[in-house]
């Protein structure tokens, strides 16, 4: 797929580095038009299984820190958006990365599953290449793109263990990942001075635990 939106200039490469004979390509959304076109298709799939009013309130508790809230819609749309009922961690960081694209009006956001990546940064880069020097592998940050609104970072984990137990320790585990390798340094250097949410999110099959601090 990300070869076939390239090819047609669904995305458009500007830069290009190569570290240990790998190479890495930065790319563009190349305007506003096809920016929305990503945003609507996104949102128009999500819709068809997920009401935008249980999304929204699934954004209003991430961004408020409501972690049962937060809990609780992110098991309902695994429940009933995923046919298998074994999720990999890929699957499930890109089942969430698509649930809050909606909130790209108002944060940058940035994930990294082998790499790092960011979407809709007002139809600017997508970067696709190693994560910066110095600063740890976070899953998911999102970075507001105004002073209003907390700082975002998300930590996601797979547990084969489906007990509460073993769920909320793996939860807590990933919120103390993202203390340990000093998540928050990327988005202070980056010039962010406000509020940062950290979650620990841990998923086996379809139980979801959620972590907050």
């Amino acid at each position: 797929p990300m070869s076939f939106v390239l090819l047609t200039s669904y995305l458009t490469p500007i830069s290009s580095s190569v570290i240990d004979q790998d190479y890495y390509y930065t790319l563009a959304i190349p305007n506003k038009e096809i920016e929305k076109l990503y945003r609507n298709l996104i949102l128009q799939a999500l819709n068809t299984v997920t009401p935008f009013t249980e999304l929204k309130k699934l954004f209003n508790a991430l961004v408020t820190g409501d972690i049962k809230t937060v809990e609780h819609y992110l098991q309902e749309f695994i429940i009933n958006n995923c046919s298998f009922y074994d999720l990999s961690e890929k699957s499930v960081h890109m089942l969430v990365l698509g649930l809050i694209t909606y909130l790209s009006n108002h944060y940058l956001i940035q994930s990294k599953l082998s790499q790092s990546f960011s979407l809709f940064h007002d139809g600017g880069p997508m970067s696709m290449g190693p994560t910066r020097k110095g600063f740890g592998r976070y899953d998911i940050m999102l970075m507001p793109k105004t002073s209003q609104g907390p700082g975002i970072l998300i930590e996601l984990k797979r547990a084969k263990d489906k007990s509460s137990k073993a769920l909320a320790e793996l939860a807590q585990e990933a919120l103390e990942q993202s203390k340990n390798l000093n998540y928050k340094t990327q988005m202070r250097t980056d010039g962010y001075l406000g509020q940062i949410f950290c979650y620990g999110i841990a998923v086996s099959g379809k139980h979801v635990i959620v972590a907050m601090e």
